[in-house]
């Protein structure tokens, strides 16, 4: 499973592979990131 944390302070999990998601789109539609978020995979 992995973890995306954005700007530090919003988790988004999911357990399958997913695509590279452009600033701005959802994930899971669950959360939108925007270009100045950081985002690392953990």
């Amino acid at each position: 499973m992995g973890v995306f944390r954005a700007a530090g302070k919003l988790d988004v999990t999911w357990d399958r592979p997913i695509p590279l998601y452009w600033p701005g789109e959802t994930v899971e539609g669950t959360a939108t990131f925007t270009p100045k978020d950081t985002i690392t995979v953990n």
